[in-house]
This record gives C-alpha cells, structure tokens and sequence, in this order.
C-alpha cells in the first residue's frame, strides 16, 4: 500500500525531513516503511497499519512546524514510538509546550 502525502512549503520539508533526510529515514526503521521525498511531498510504502502510523507522524511533524515549533530528533523518536504502540491520540494530541503525558492520555503542561 502507499500513501502520499504534499509539502507546500520547501522550509517546512526541511525542518520534517531532517538532515539527509535523517527524520524520515528514522520513522521508516521504527515503522517498518519506506518514505521516499517526491516532487509534491512523501510517498510512503508499506504495510496498512504502519502506514496509517508513518502518516499520521508525519502530518503531525509538519502540523507542528506550521506552528512554529522547531523539529528535532527527540521527537521525531517520540512521535514514532508512541505511533508505534498504537497511541495514535497521543501522537496527534501533542503539542510542544507539553511536558509529559500522563498514564490516562493527559498532558502535563
């Protein structure tokens, strides 16, 4: 299966992919797909269930940035792992002024 998913924005591809695209090379490993940059944006393979987890982690990357908040390799890790547990609330519930998240789902701001 695949899934692409557009870019407008060069500065906010650079942000989300990383350095040598090392961002999304990270979600590929801890997904267990493949994100491949396109003219538009991503085109990412694999099997249903990542896919639907690599996606939502990269939508949600390029959410933050709009916002204006930095990307970095922390949470990169952060969102993918979680995604990867299948807390895709969490994933698409964060925000970067939260500290934690509690046992029930709650940020801790």
């Amino acid at each position: 299966m695949e899934k692409r998913i557009s870019v407008d924005h060069t500065e906010a591809a650079l942000a989300v992919f990383g350095s040598c695209n090392g961002h999304l090379e990270l979600i590929g490993q801890i997904l267990d797909v493949s994100i491949d940059v396109t003219g538009e944006g991503l085109l990412i393979q694999g099997a249903e269930e990542n896919l639907t987890k690599a996606t939502a982690v990269c939508e949600q990357l390029l959410e933050i940035n709009r916002q204006g908040h930095p990307i970095n390799l922390q949470l990169v890790t952060y969102l993918a792992d979680t995604a990867r547990e299948g807390n895709l609330e969490q994933v698409f519930g964060y925000t970067p002024d939260c500290v934690c998240v509690t046992a029930k789902g709650r940020p801790v701001r």
